[in-house]
């Protein structure tokens, strides 16, 4: 009995031996083998054409046989059924690759001047290249003396840009943002809860807090103020003390204190060197018109607020003195 157990498992070496060492068509079943060679086992699923194959050979082999790119028809009928979260993945990066595309092809959008051969091909004007409501907001700025300029498409502040020109009572829109530059005893709270604010002109909300050891700020916004306001009026809104709003008035604690009218109002000079910062010295009730007339914006105006205090024993502002005119 021990031979024939021993003549046993010698054959069943024998067996496994001769089925791993030669061709492995008979070792995989048919629907585990390369569609191209036919001798071993699958590895890889062509995303369009669902061909199976076991190597890089054997993938080109496919690709130059069938003419395939191997890539999945993202525009293809995929049913309800059939649909998972990696069809919503694709989708979703075909989407982005044509904003991505037309936003590309939109950059380069020429002109072309005259005809036939001897035609020239002239760039567009940026302002030709803005959406309608951006270049009529354009275009109306610089009417008051005002440069504004866009950042691409995609940018966080193109994004929040919700400034408008209303043809219908002549009048720009703005949103602004109110930076009020908070003492140094602040400790950094974290970024509270979004809250929306019920103002006179609109809605005012406060996006965000930020500190460190040097500077803590706590960013407020408006978005739709009419550009007759002044800056008195705006600041004096964000500074009262409302239904829940105790928070914030009392982080605000030292501007209330100081009195609007004792408030210093900065905006920061465009277009210069990044060690040589300009700061504009602002009139609190001049409207917001005049006071952006001669001054660079980029998307919307961001304006700094400072105590007596702050403005005594800070270094980092250097100050021009700004008129109406």
């Amino acid at each position: 009995m021990a031979e024939n157990a021993e003549r046993g498992g010698n054959e069943t070496l024998k067996s496994s031996a001769v089925n791993t060492s030669g061709d492995d068509t008979e070792a995989f079943p048919e629907a585990r083998r390369c569609d191209v060679c036919h001798q071993h086992a699958f590895k890889y699923r062509c995303p369009r054409c669902s061909i199976r194959s076991c190597c890089l050979a054997c993938i080109n082999q496919h690709k130059a046989d069938m003419s395939c790119t191997g890539k999945r028809d993202r525009t293809a009928y995929v049913p309800m059924a059939d649909l998972s979260l990696n069809h919503l993945r694709s989708d979703l990066s075909f989407l982005e690759d044509v904003e991505t595309n037309a936003d590309s092809a939109r950059r380069q959008v020429q002109h072309t001047i005259g005809s036939g051969n001897s035609a020239t091909a002239v760039p567009l004007a940026p302002s030709r290249l803005l959406p309608h409501h951006l270049a009529s907001l354009k275009h109306q700025a610089h009417l008051r003396g005002t440069e504004l300029l866009f950042q691409p498409p995609g940018m966080t502040k193109r994004k929040q840009n919700n400034s408008q020109w209303v043809s219908k009572k002549k009048i720009i829109i703005w949103r602004i943002e109110l930076e009020f530059i908070l003492g140094e005893e602040e400790s950094n709270p974290g970024p509270p809860p979004k809250k929306t604010l019920k103002l006179g002109g609109g809605q005012g909300t406060r996006d965000q807090v930020s500190s460190s050891k040097e500077k803590a700020s706590m960013i407020l916004t408006a978005p739709r103020t009419p550009e007759t306001q002044t800056l008195s009026d705006i600041i004096s809104r964000f500074l009262e003390l409302q239904p829940g709003r105790a928070d914030a008035h009392h982080r605000l604690r030292e501007f209330v204190d100081a009195g609007v009218e004792n408030l210093t109002v900065l905006l920061k000079v465009e277009r210069r060197p990044a060690g040589q910062p300009l700061w504009w010295s602002l009139p609190l009730y001049v409207p917001l018109k005049d006071i952006l007339r001669g001054c660079c914006i980029i998307e919307f105006p961001r304006f700094q607020i400072l105590t007596p205090q702050q403005v005594r024993v800070t270094k980092e502002y250097v100050m021009v003195p700004k008129t109406d005119t």
